[in-house]
């Protein structure tokens, strides 16, 4: 029991240790965002949209996560088959939600200026096109993830998502920090062939998706072992799992992020005064992330461990004694 319980320990520092610098270094942004954006109220939107894809993160996944990790220790002789049908599945889903985001992008943005008016400008239509992509990137990169974690790779993993918090804050310094600098004082440098200022929202979402293509080009290995196909005999009894546990994540995502929705509906002032408000919130909000981590790193780990071990005669015990550490 005990070496059982050192390697999900083991695993829980390397899925801790990419939690910790990715939150470490997205830390680093906020002040780096709140003294570049012209505006409080730009960090305003930033927030509410991050809120919003929060929930859409969870409708695209529908719970499939959890589900492959449970379909896979049942039966280890049909692996290959449920991975492959989880990814394709998912896959479809989130073309279909991805397409149906971007169509509708226009309305979405009308939608999210209440009465519209002249502030209408604080959302823009390809704010909507950027997470509509990072969303179905971020999806599809889920389940090959999923593998790595199930086959006890959690070095793999950790340095995946280290190089995509190091592309997105690498790009951010980039946008936000050099260009403003080079423009100002050396207009005529290449490295601003691609920027434009005053437009450093967008810079924001559009270094988030390029960190999103670089993560699914590091999964290649994982991508190329599926086989593109649906075994509908496995699928259905996945999605009969998998529901509910859409149904808690959304409940759970709730009360997580629901607040910075509704902040913009309840404060006082016009829509420019309360997304100010919430630009506020949401960079204050960011401090208390740490107390998050620990959690998090624990989940990464402990999920294929337990479906691992759910067959074996001693796993309640062991289950008992990883909580007590806990």
């Amino acid at each position: 029991m005990s070496g059982k319980i050192k390697k999900l320990a083991s695993q829980t520092a390397y899925y801790g240790l990419s939690s910790i610098l990715g939150r470490m270094l997205n830390y680093a942004l906020v002040p780096l965002h709140t003294r570049v954006l012209l505006h409080q109220q730009d960090y305003g939107v930033i927030g509410e949209l991050y809120a919003y894809v929060s929930f859409l993160n969870i409708i695209f996944l529908c719970g499939m996560e959890t589900t492959y990790f449970r379909f896979t220790s049942k039966d280890h002789t049909h692996a290959s088959t449920v991975y492959s049908t989880t990814f394709s599945w998912v896959l479809l889903t989130s073309t279909f939600l991805c397409s149906l985001l971007i169509i509708l992008s226009n309305p979405i943005t009308q939608w999210l200026t209440p009465n519209h008016g002249a502030t209408s400008s604080l959302y823009q239509q390809s704010y909507i096109v950027y997470f509509a992509l990072i969303l179905g990137l971020d999806a599809i990169a889920a389940i090959p993830f999923a593998k790595l974690r199930y086959e006890n790779r959690p070095r793999k993993f950790a340095f995946i998502k280290i190089i995509n918090i190091c592309v997105n804050v690498g790009l951010n310094l980039y946008w936000l920090w050099l260009c403003p600098y080079l423009y100002a004082h050396h207009p005529q440098s290449p490295l601003l062939l691609f920027y434009r200022p005053n437009t450093f929202i967008t810079y924001v979402f559009i270094a988030n998706l390029i960190a999103s293509v670089v993560t699914l080009l590091m999964l290649y290995k994982e991508l190329i072992a599926v086989k593109i196909s649906i075994a509908l005999s496995t699928l259905k009894p996945m999605l009969k799992y998998a529901i509910p546990l859409l149904i808690a994540g959304l409940a759970g995502m709730t009360n997580e992020t629901l607040d910075r929705i509704l902040l913009k509906y309840y404060l006082k002032g016009n829509l420019n005064e309360r997304l100010t408000q919430i630009g506020i919130y949401n960079a204050a909000y960011k401090l208390s992330i740490f107390m998050t981590l620990a959690v998090q790193a624990f989940r990464m780990a402990a999920e294929p461990f337990f479906f691992s071990l759910y067959k074996q005669e001693n796993a309640q015990n062991i289950y008992a004694k990883v909580m007590d550490y806990f």
